[in-house]
């Protein structure tokens, strides 16, 4: 079972497609979204966004941004 994720930042999409998981550096500490998740809204913190799509794990350093998980599908804004 997989999700949408979109993940933008100001000089355009840095991915768009299926995965099973993401991983978001929050204030306190590393937050696990997966198929199935309850709605969330999430303040990223300076650290790495990791998300699995297919067998590759993909990481993607942050110094903030916000997240949003409803419905599968997750947007994430990030600045890099």
């Amino acid at each position: 079972m997989d999700f949408e994720l979109s993940v933008i930042s100001f000089s355009g999409s840095v991915f768009e497609g299926r995965c099973t998981s993401l991983t978001l550096p929050l204030e306190d500490g590393l937050y696990t979204i997966k198929p199935g998740h309850s709605p969330v809204v999430a303040a990223l913190s300076k650290g790495s966004l990791k998300y699995t799509s297919g067998d590759t794990e993909s990481c993607i350093d942050v110094c903030a941004g916000v997240c949003t998980f409803r419905n599968n599908s997750a947007r994430v804004l990030i600045e890099k």
